[in-house]
């Protein structure tokens, strides 16, 4: 008996972790004025790791991940990660291909009004990676 509770709490307990995965998050206010462009910097990101961003803005402007060699050329940049416009709601989740700095560029730039944004950021890898990937997190509000 003591060999089925033993067994038993372990197998509860790993499918425990692997239910609750451990997921990193930020949330940050990026406000980014009229002709401008701002940027945020996710460092060291593990190869083939999920990071999942949630927006809310007051305005149309346009988001761009890129690595950091492309980000060096920004705005002549060949073939970002992920681009697209966003307005009012947006969210979107990318599976990281190699190790390394990313960024996630606001862009202004065509704007004729400051946007306010509220950004959520989450990331995981391994593991938690499959787990983030597979399901939106109910737990993200933006």
């Amino acid at each position: 008996m003591k060999r089925f509770s033993y067994f038993f709490f372990v197998i509860v307990f790993i499918c425990t972790s692997l239910v609750y995965a451990k997921v990193q998050s930020a949330r940050l206010a990026v406000d980014v004025g009229a002709g401008k462009w701002k940027s945020v910097k996710l460092s060291n990101l593990p190869q083939y790791s999920v990071i999942r961003v949630g927006i809310k803005s007051n305005g149309a402007i346009i988001l761009t991940l890129v690595e950091e060699a492309q980000y060096i050329k920004y705005p002549k940049i060949q073939r970002p990660l992920f681009q697209s416009i966003v307005r009012d709601k947006f969210s979107f989740a990318v599976k990281i291909p190699a190790a390394g700095h990313y960024y996630l560029v606001f862009d202004n730039v065509s704007g004729v009004r400051d946007v306010k944004l509220n950004v959520t950021i989450q990331g995981a890898s391994g593991a938690d990676a499959l787990l983030m990937k597979g399901n939106p997190d109910k737990r993200m509000k933006f």
